[in-house]
């Protein structure tokens, strides 16, 4: 698992595909946060996960007007705030996170559940 994270990590890097401006950096800290917090409390995650969590976080939202995008080609988007819109991002990164690198995962309904009552 280790050099499967290095090796996201190099691409990543070389990829250089943080984007300073990007419109989620206001929400990070509080939803990365509340990921931690899902991940080490109710789920017992590893700690291989979270990282790898917050890497495709990162990546997804540091793509230049993919908030955009995401709302212009899904409608169900339209009418909520950014703070939903990341969140929901958030729950997606979990999720793919969980399924690549645990043994057993949360369902959709289980994290939508935890990150409401968090």
């Amino acid at each position: 698992m280790d050099t499967m994270l290095t090796k996201q990590l190099e691409v990543q890097s070389k990829m250089k595909c943080f984007n300073k401006e990007a419109q989620y950096l206001p929400l990070r800290k509080e939803m990365l946060n509340s990921i931690a917090f899902l991940m080490d409390k109710p789920l017992k995650f590893m700690p291989e996960t979270y990282h790898h969590c917050v890497m495709i976080f990162d990546g997804f939202l540091s793509l230049q007007n993919i908030l955009q995008r995401m709302i212009s080609r899904h409608s169900f988007l339209r009418n909520k705030s950014l703070y939903e819109i990341i969140r929901f991002v958030s729950i997606v990164c979990i999720l793919i996170s969980a399924k690549q690198l645990e043994k057993v995962y949360p369902s959709i309904d289980n994290l939508m559940y935890l990150t409401e009552s968090h």
